[in-house]
């Protein structure tokens, strides 16, 4: 709360609004105080679980987790593929050891 509430002042309040970020940030906070607020509610408390989307803010300061990120992100294709052969081979002897020892 104290983090927003600064850079609201920081941005003068009207820039604060333009960035995306920080009406995500608005909004997580917001999230958390009135889960606090309001804790009768149900299935409010699972809305603070947003509050663990914050990091992905670290993506767009830090250069070095970007890249590393922009990294696994383009290998999803081949160990996606990786999955699927190991899946297919999984499955064949999943059904021969049924096959030889089902009695």
């Amino acid at each position: 709360t104290v983090e927003l509430f600064a850079n609201m002042y920081g941005n003068f309040f009207v820039l604060f609004w333009q960035s995306a970020w920080n009406l995500f940030d608005f909004v997580i906070v917001t999230i958390s105080w009135l889960s606090m607020l309001f804790e009768d509610l149900p299935g409010i408390s699972v809305l603070r679980l947003f509050r663990a989307f914050r990091v992905f803010r670290l993506f767009k300061r830090v250069a070095a987790l970007r890249v590393l990120i922009e990294g696994v992100l383009s290998s999803l294709p081949g160990v996606a593929n990786a999955f699927v052969v190991l899946g297919l081979i999984m499955s064949i002897w999943a059904i021969m050891g049924v096959e030889f020892f089902a009695d």
